[in-house]
């Protein structure tokens, strides 16, 4: 019995080396490329919540000065990038008594579809504006959402429009979907 017990500490030892000793993980398959930190100040280094395992939400701000950053992983792939824009304006349309959705850019990026739109949203005592960009990948569908709960500046809109404009989907499986040398996989 102690020998067993022995056994089990010294595994348990090992084990917690090895995995403390690892690398970071480099990326393999496919992957979307966020550059990180995000641009401006105060964001959480840690996602703020997750509405699903393939979800993840970051937030700062209270009232007027509230935002979000949200991305989305959908394991079921769309060949077409414009029904997912489609389906978020649509909902998006219902809670809002004064709706625009405006195309930004539509081409493909590393050899993938991708959709960028902007949303405003109105209703009584409250506007949003996001920006949204969709790629559709091989193995998934990439979606992420700059969201800002009051007037954004032209500065916040410049700045956030490039950072949409540098996130990207890659695949080391693939050559015409090469992926950046030096980036590695974040697990939150």
């Amino acid at each position: 019995m102690m020998l067993k017990k022995v056994i089990s500490v010294c595994l348990l030892a090992l084990m917690m080396t090895s995995c403390a000793s690892q690398p970071p993980e480099v990326l393999t398959n496919e992957n979307l490329i966020l550059k990180l930190p995000f641009p401006g100040e105060n964001w959480p280094t840690h996602p703020s919540g997750r509405s699903g395992p393939s979800e993840t939400v970051w937030r700062k701000g209270k009232n007027e000065q509230k935002e979000s950053i949200r991305v989305a992983i959908s394991l079921s792939r769309v060949t077409y990038p414009h029904a997912v824009r489609s389906v978020t304006d649509s909902y998006l349309k219902q809670h809002c008594e004064k709706f625009t959705s405006v195309i930004n850019d539509d081409q493909k990026e590393n050899g993938y579809y991708s959709l960028t739109w902007s949303v405003t949203c109105e209703r009584k005592n409250f506007y949003s504006y996001s920006i949204h960009k969709v790629t559709t990948g091989n193995d998934s569908t990439y979606m992420t959402e700059k969201t800002w709960y009051g007037e954004p500046t032209e500065e916040d809109l410049k700045v956030w429009h490039e950072f949409m404009a540098s996130v990207f989907v890659c695949d080391t499986r693939k050559t015409e979907h090469p992926c950046p040398e030096g980036y590695v996989r974040v697990n939150q």
